[in-house]
This record gives C-alpha cells, structure tokens and sequence, in this order.
C-alpha cells in the first residue's frame, strides 16, 4: 500500500512539509497549478536576532496567470539571501554542513541569469532531505499527465489513483474543508499529519522556515520532533 503526499514546492518551507514527506512512500509536488499570490511558493519567515521576517524571491505580476512550473526569475535575490545565510551561519548556526551546502547551491545559481522558480525551490527542499535520511519517492505532478481539467480535490485523487496510492497524508488544515468521502469512494483513506510546531520552530508563534531552525537547534533535535 502506498502512502501519498502531495503539496505545491514551497520556498524552504517549515518542518511540518518536511514530516509530511517523511511520512510518505511518495510525495508529489504539485506543479502545474496556477501560481498565486502571497503564497510560500516564493517566500518564508526567519529569524532577525529576536523578531522575523520575509526572506523572499521577488515575481512579476504576470506571474500569477501561468503555472507554477512556468514561473522563472532572474537570479539578482542571490546576493541578498546569501548575505543572510552567511551572516547567520558566522553568528549562530548549529549545523554547518547543512549551511554550507545551502550556500554553495546558491552561489552555483548564480550561473543561470534566468531561474525556474519551482525547480530552484524543489532542488532547495531535495537538498534539506538528503540530510533528513529520507528515503521517500519524489514525483512532479507534470510528470504525470494528469488531465488538466480537474480541479483541488478532485485532482489530487486523480494524482493518488496514478500512483496506485491508498492512502493520502493530507496537512491538518484542510480538515475543515476536504470531502473525506470523495477519497473514501475512490477506495483511499485519508490521515491529517499530526505534526506540532515548538520553541524550535517558532518566533512570536509564527512558525518558521526549516533552515532557520537549522540556525537555531541540531538535526538530530529537528529528526526527533517529526
């Protein structure tokens, strides 16, 4: 039996993303939705001394007609995320090689003038996993040819029946609003990841990127919580 997760490719997103695909035998980025705004898909809080803010990858408005893995960018926020990674690696990281590779992926980056916004953020989030001894199946949801006329849930079941799925982790906020029974008529079941942020992951109860809980904690403390 397979267990699916499946979540847009978020910009270094926080621990609960990572639980989820840990969790799961496949995890699917969904990338060929439309790309919307003010999302994570381009931005996530860390830390500044005892407050937080956005570290963001700037996107023209155009961006918000086309899909995810349509969005590119040009490469002039390296400067300024690498400013602040090696700052706060100087100061107070307690995972250096984790850093490190973080900052030699980007400063590789500078070699594209344009970037692919969805595939940066998916070799980023593939990047933190290999130091999470995850051994999850990572799919595309383009790879999969799914038929484009399906729409939220109903495409995320199509996703799962793909894959021969029977089992879908699902994040706990969509608890309020998902059809439980749809999944069930297609003879999935359905669990909400139980995954609760700490001190660890939190400023100001704002939960924060994994990396910056890099910043701030060990691996072996961030493994332990999933």
């Amino acid at each position: 039996m397979s267990i699916i997760s499946i979540h847009q490719p978020n910009f270094l997103p926080w621990p609960g993303y990572f639980s989820k695909i840990i969790k799961s035998d496949i995890f699917v980025f969904l990338d060929d939705v439309k790309c919307s705004k003010n999302s994570f898909f381009n931005r996530n809080r860390f830390s500044s001394n005892d407050s937080w803010f956005w570290l963001g990858i700037p996107v023209s408005k155009s961006s918000y007609s086309i899909k995810i893995n349509e969005v590119t960018v040009d490469n002039k926020f390296i400067d300024k995320h690498l400013k602040y990674f090696k700052l706060s690696h100087k100061k107070k990281t307690q995972e250096k090689e984790i850093i490190d590779a973080l900052i030699c992926f980007y400063e590789r980056k500078y070699q594209e003038k344009v970037i692919n916004l969805s595939q940066f953020n998916i070799e980023l989030i593939i990047l933190i996993l290999s130091f999470l001894d995850c051994n999850t199946k990572i799919v595309k949801s383009s790879d999969l040819e799914i038929n484009s006329g399906y729409k939220k849930q109903d495409l995320l079941i199509e996703i799962i029946k793909s894959l021969e799925g029977k089992e879908y982790i699902s994040g706990f906020g969509a608890k309020a609003y998902q059809e439980e029974s749809r999944f069930l008529e297609n003879d999935i079941s359905i669990c909400y990841n139980k995954f609760s942020p700490n001190d660890n992951h939190m400023i100001d109860n704002e939960c924060m990127s994994i990396v910056d809980c890099f910043l701030r904690s060990d691996l072996q403390q961030i493994i332990s919580e999933f």
